[in-house]
């Protein structure tokens, strides 16, 4: 789908993590965003999350007063973390799994920055990242992740059930929360960690 007709779709019903993956877009984004009526916090997830590889376009938002969370997708370490972070304000820090380690979650811990990690199919490797510390998964199926509550909102189901059946997004049940929409190519679902066991 088109980030319009996602927008449209899910505006002010759930969270929405978009990518910026053409260059110098980031300006044009917040041309669109802006057309969008004002939202109240969401105590669970913020309701637009913008993420980039091209950390200068996130450094770009930044430094235009974007209103909404930012965070950086990196595959690899990033040099000089501390500095970044504090040059960014990121809401989250997103890393691919094959990059994760012990050594950089403790680093964004002790930074106050979560870690949502993409992407990972397998439940045990959920499972192993939540008890290490990480905030959240990107996953390609999201149906069979275990998640954190069960959906009680009859009209976004109906809603979840209508992009299902445009084949817009693929293997979702309407029955479990989606914290996360991304915006992407792929449609991906992202499910937070629980914090009980």
């Amino acid at each position: 789908p088109k980030l319009k007709q996602v927008l449209d779709l899910f505006w002010g019903k759930m969270p929405i993590n978009i990518e910026i993956k053409s260059a110098n877009t980031a300006a044009l984004l917040l041309e669109v965003l802006s057309h969008y009526p004002a939202l109240e916090p969401n105590p669970h997830f913020p309701w637009i999350l913008i993420s980039s590889f091209d950390h200068r376009q996130i450094l770009e938002l930044r430094q235009m007063n974007c209103p909404w969370s930012i965070s950086p997708l990196s595959s690899g370490f990033p040099i000089h973390l501390k500095s970044m972070v504090d040059e960014l304000k990121p809401y989250s820090w997103n890393m691919d799994d094959e990059y994760i380690d012990l050594e950089f979650i403790h680093q964004m811990k002790h930074l106050d920055i979560p870690i949502i990690v993409f992407t990972v199919n397998n439940k045990n490797r959920a499972k192993e990242l939540k008890q290490a510390g990480v905030a959240g998964i990107f996953t390609d199926f999201p149906s069979t992740m275990e998640t954190s509550t069960k959906l009680n909102d009859a009209a976004l189901a109906t809603d979840l059930k209508k992009l299902s059946d445009e084949s817009l997004i693929e293997d979702v049940q309407p029955d479990k929360v989606l914290d996360l929409l991304s915006a992407s190519t792929h449609s991906k679902i992202v499910y937070r960690a629980k914090n009980n066991d």
